[in-house]
């Protein structure tokens, strides 16, 4: 797992270089009114603090969701072929119960950490 993880990482790494490039590159750019009317250093670190989101979501989807959502198919597949569909469906009907009640939960949880500022 620790080679798999060092080449996602290594592709997000490359993958935020690139845009930070870019968005660099476009900055360099604009015209003199923009820089002057706009605390640059402000931007860059909105840029940076945008490209560290998107390295993190990345490795959530890859390292949290991707595994769980393997770890069912797997599971469904098992139960369909050691035993009967019916198991399979009922593998896949408690999952999807199972996973939009934590959607729910969370969706409200979210809520309550507003309303009490916690």
């Amino acid at each position: 797992m620790n080679d798999f993880e060092a080449v996602v990482n290594a592709v997000c790494v490359q993958n935020c270089r690139s845009v930070q490039v870019r968005l660099f590159a476009h900055l360099h750019g604009l015209s003199l009114r923009w820089h002057l009317g706009r605390k640059t250093g402000e931007v860059l670190r909105v840029v940076d603090r945008g490209t560290n989101s998107v390295n993190n979501l990345l490795n959530y989807i890859v390292f949290s969701i991707m595994p769980t959502i393997v770890d069912i198919i797997i599971a469904i597949f098992y139960f369909l072929v050691m035993f009967n569909g019916w198991f399979a469906l009922i593998v896949f009907v408690t999952m999807a119960v199972y996973l939009s009640e934590l959607a729910a939960l969370h969706h409200c949880d979210k809520f309550i950490h507003i309303s009490y500022g916690i």
